[in-house]
């Protein structure tokens, strides 16, 4: 049987790499299409596909860039 890929669900931008929603969006498209997004106290969250989508438990986080970039997405197998 074939594995299932990793599809991106959430990109998490922090607020020491986007001073504004603007930025943040910008950065975050960079990793396909952005939906709805929520603004937390320290990053903006921009989600691509609802959690639902995904199979429970697959969810995966992976930091991006490098040095002090911390891009975070957050990935998970679609059912």
């Amino acid at each position: 049987m074939m594995s299932k890929s990793m599809k991106i669900q959430s990109v998490i931008v922090p607020k020491s790499e986007a001073k504004s929603l603007v930025q943040a969006e910008h950065i975050a498209s960079h990793f396909g299409k952005i939906g709805t997004h929520r603004e937390t106290g320290d990053s903006y969250r921009f989600r691509q596909v609802a959690p639902g989508k995904f199979e429970q438990g697959s969810f995966r986080t992976k930091k991006l860039g490098s040095g002090n970039a911390k891009v975070t997405t957050v990935m998970g197998k679609l059912k």
